[in-house]
């Protein structure tokens, strides 16, 4: 599997993609061993960029709709096999949320949750966030509230939805599903604080453009429950059938730096009994200092190459 960020989907790839229900080689790859990155035409030629985005979205539509990438039916009847437990702070300590941007957030997130909580992903079922949660407009009950574009915070509707995708990536990868679709964030914005989870660990979305797809490509059907307290979103996947535990594990966590460019670089790998399975890696610019004395007795590598 081959992961990557910041590009268009080449047609090819999303015929692809939904043909096989394989992960999609994307059109712009960055290869920490050998220390190349290749640009795609939207980010060599900016101007393209809503364009390209447009003819994206289109193509999205067009190929769920062949494929019949659809809306999974909730159960109120719990499945009675806990899987997975997991939560996630509101807001964390060196956060940037004013009250009223963690006032918006939580309404974005609790209009979103409404729309995958209790749903059952049955053998065979693909699990698409974007056919779940919908476009985030205002119409519909979404705040103005932050986002990331190129690394910066904004304002935007649906504001904070990325909270979830992080978060049921996180508990899909305690699964025996396969991860068809996630996109890394395009950069490391902010020095960790409080992290309890690896570093690249989370999954990107934007309407319609970049998506959360999980094929259950199992015998045994899953359940997803999500809620909100007042200080953390919370959510457990439930299963019919028990399934070996399953570890995730960070390896060859770095920082590159290349000249007055640095990077962040690691692999996620599921662990299940004796077997390891790879399952991304992520080499994104930092936009922040790094302290090289505290990374060192943290035992993170600062590694310095030169990047062609």
């Amino acid at each position: 599997m081959v992961f990557s960020n910041n590009c268009i989907l080449p047609i090819g790839s999303v015929l692809k993609y939904c043909q096989s229900y394989r992960f999609i080689l994307l059109d712009r790859e960055i290869s920490y061993k050998e220390h190349k990155v290749k640009k795609s035409i939207s980010a060599r030629f900016p101007v393209l960029l809503p364009f390209c985005y447009q003819v994206k979205v289109i193509l999205r539509k067009i190929d769920n709709r062949k494929n019949k990438i659809r809306r999974l039916n909730s159960d109120n009847n719990e499945l009675k096999i806990k899987i997975c437990e997991h939560q996630s702070p509101l807001r964390r300590k060196a956060s940037i949320y004013t009250e009223e941007l963690l006032q918006a957030k939580r309404i974005n997130l609790s209009i979103a949750i409404k729309t995958v909580d209790k749903i059952v992903i049955k053998p065979g079922d693909v699990f698409s966030f974007w056919t779940h949660i919908g476009k985030p407009t205002f119409k519909r009950g979404f705040k103005k509230g932050l986002m990331l574009k190129n690394g910066k915070p904004i304002d935007g509707p649906g504001g904070g939805l990325c909270q979830l995708s992080n978060f049921l990536f996180w508990m899909f990868l305690h699964t025996e599903m396969e991860i068809v679709e996630r996109h890394h964030h395009s950069f490391d914005s902010f020095p960790d604080d409080g992290r309890t989870l690896p570093f690249g660990s989370g999954a990107s979305v934007l309407y319609n453009y970049y998506d959360l797809m999980i094929m259950n490509n199992t015998n045994r059907s899953y359940q997803i429950k999500v809620w909100l307290t007042d200080t953390k979103l919370r959510g457990k996947v439930l299963s019919d059938e028990k399934q070996e535990k399953i570890s995730v594990l960070e390896r060859n966590h770095k920082f590159v730096i290349s000249g007055e460019k640095i990077f962040r670089s690691n692999e996620i790998y599921k662990q299940k009994g004796t077997e390891d399975e790879l399952v991304c890696k992520n080499f994104v610019p930092v936009l922040y200092a790094i302290d090289r004395e505290k990374l060192s007795k943290d035992g993170i590598l600062v590694e310095e190459i030169t990047l062609t």
